[in-house]
């Protein structure tokens, strides 16, 4: 026969994710006394009605006992009972305690990075750096704007230069995007992963944007090809003129 519940030491066990993810996790109750010593159960996220640990045949005032947690995914910090714990001391039959355990899901990192590629000389006519903003649907640590459901975080990078964006997924995933502002002829653009990408709890996304430069100009010549240059021209007028005379 089953122990009185009132002789008895019970901890009620509930769990939430920030995001509201339904991971299942093992929680076990530890004692240094009473029977069982340790125990598991299987927890899901967000299940109110939890689990709950029963302890008996211990003597009042003598055991201890705590709650852990493993298997939580990675990208979440968990908080028991608001930072104080769900460990007891000293233990009364009949007592009843509660574990709620909250997992906070850990900020989401965006990661604009900057390559500049110069082609003949093409570094002597144009600054290297270019404007970027980057655009999510939560949150940005230090954001320079909020409008509309979107906080943005600007920038201006050189050549191997990276803006960092930490956004915040409390609440649940979010989406982030990156542009640039190219505001110098001859210069072109092309970026890998700066679309849109989704951010889940502790995840990450990187932007890779390449600018490069072609330059156009009269090319420099040695001594040797402005002689040859010369050459050239006098035979084309020597034509012109023999053609027209």
């Amino acid at each position: 026969m089953a122990q009185a519940q009132e002789d008895a030491f019970t901890v009620k066990t509930t769990k939430v994710f920030s995001d509201g993810s339904t991971f299942e996790i093992d929680v076990t109750l530890t004692c240094n006394t009473g029977l069982p010593l340790d125990q598991t159960f299987t927890i899901a996220g967000g299940d109110d009605e939890g689990v709950t640990f029963v302890v008996t045949d211990f003597e009042s005032g003598s055991m201890s006992c705590e709650v852990t947690e493993s298997g939580a995914p990675a990208g979440y910090t968990t908080e028991m009972n608001g930072g104080d714990g769900c460990a007891w001391d000293e233990i009364e039959l009949g007592q009843s305690e509660e574990c709620f355990i909250y997992n906070s899901a850990d900020d989401a990192t965006y990661t604009v990075m900057k390559h500049w590629e110069v082609f003949n000389d093409g570094g002597d006519v144009v600054i290297e750096e270019a404007g970027v903003i980057i655009k999510c649907d939560s949150m940005i640590d230090g954001y320079d704007w909020e409008e509309d459901g979107y906080w943005y975080l600007t920038g201006s990078l050189g050549d191997g230069e990276t803006l960092v964006a930490s956004v915040d997924v409390t609440g649940g995933s979010a989406d982030c995007s990156a542009t640039e502002t190219i505001l110098q002829s001859g210069v072109e653009s092309t970026s890998v992963g700066c679309g849109g990408s989704t951010l889940g709890a502790g995840g990450s996304a990187t932007c890779h944007f390449t600018n490069t430069v072609f330059f156009e100009g009269i090319p420099t010549l040695s001594q040797y090809g402005l002689a040859i240059m010369a050459l050239l021209m006098l035979g084309v007028g020597y034509v012109g003129f023999r053609r027209f005379v």
